[in-house]
């Protein structure tokens, strides 16, 4: 009971303090405290707008998709570069794309295509859920693993966010260290399946198997360049990894839209502590002072919703759609197809 007051605390804290709702505090608490009621008393979910106007559906208990409906953008640098950076054509990937959180605000800028890859049969089956609830939205979702090869791999079972590949699976037969119940999953590499694709972002966050996706993208990351987000589960090997593709740590600044190196060779002492994501790009796109005119931020105009849906989305593996829910509603939150009042930007 301890714990979970400090944990609840903790979160206040995070929401009142985040960049993204400064202007707005006390209707993001609000947010918060009407949510902590609603899914402990009615326990449906809900819909919330994205910036950029897609919707998502918040489970209770779903720690993703409530940070969305508490902040709209909860890992504000990563969110707020991949929103800003993205330009009509470009592909988005989405590597552990869970729910959808960055999948969905990549996909709702002017023009983006989504590759998402989301292995854990459950996760997957929400991912599907949220692509079902924005169809006028060019998204395409595997349910998959993504590494350094190609095959079958065995993943952790209903861990939500943190669920993560444990073995290979030639066998079928779970590791001892295995922390409880494993499904087989299909593995991917990037470059077997994206390598002509006009990928501009890799977000990666797969708790720790981070080098193996990006040892199954050399290619990719030598060709096409993309930046990359990734969660910094091991420093030392990812830095080592960086530095041999050719990609400096980078800290975005959103107000200014500026990225500024960080890291070994910057002066800057790296930015995120371990299990965060990190902002990494190409060498060439960086100077000590932020961007060169290689691939300069621009803030698109946000996408506004379409008078009628055009179906655009498709899925490769299993789906699964949700219930739907109306009733009385928490502060800041909306049941079936209405919105949180994280509002549209």
């Amino acid at each position: 009971m301890l714990a979970a007051g400090r944990i609840g605390l903790d979160t206040a804290r995070f929401v009142w303090r985040h960049p993204e709702v400064r202007d707005q505090r006390v209707r993001a608490l609000a947010r918060w405290a009407g949510w902590q009621v609603w899914e402990r008393a009615v326990g449906r979910p809900v819909t919330v707008r994205l910036p950029g106007g897609a919707r998502m559906r918040c489970y209770p208990h779903s720690p993703a998709a409530a940070s969305m409906l508490y902040c709209r953008l909860p890992e504000w640098e990563p969110m707020r570069f991949v929103c800003d950076a993205l330009r009509p054509g470009d592909v988005f990937v989405d590597v552990g794309a869970n729910v959808g959180g960055y999948t969905l605000l990549a996909a709702g800028r002017p023009g983006v295509r989504v590759v998402a890859f989301e292995p854990a049969s459950d996760t997957f089956g929400r991912l599907m859920e949220n692509v079902g609830h924005n169809p006028w939205l060019d998204i395409r979702a595997h349910r998959a693993a993504v590494g350094d090869g190609d095959g079958e791999v065995l993943l952790t079972v209903g861990l939500d966010t943190v669920n993560r590949v444990v073995a290979e699976a030639p066998t079928g037969a779970a590791p001892a260290a295995a922390p409880g119940p494993v499904e087989r999953v299909p593995m991917v590499r990037l470059d077997a399946l994206l390598r002509d694709e006009p990928v501009a972002i890799v977000k990666i966050d797969v708790e720790g198997h981070e080098p193996a996706v990006l040892a199954g993208a050399r290619k990719l990351l030598a060709e096409r360049r993309p930046a990359l987000v990734v969660e910094w589960n091991d420093p030392a090997r990812l830095g080592e990894l960086f530095a041999e593709l050719g990609y400096v740590a980078a800290r975005y600044h959103p107000d200014g839209r500026r990225l500024v190196p960080v890291g070994p060779g910057s002066g800057r002492p790296a930015q995120a502590p371990a299990g965060r994501n990190v902002i990494a790009v190409p060498a060439e796109w960086v100077s000590a002072d932020g961007w060169t005119a290689a691939r300069p931020v621009a803030l698109p105009t946000p996408r506004s919703m379409p008078a009628g849906p055009t179906p655009r989305s498709r899925a490769t593996g299993s789906t699964a759609a949700g219930p739907t829910s109306a009733g009385t509603r928490p502060a800041g939150v909306a049941a079936g197809g209405g919105d949180a009042a994280a509002g549209t930007p």
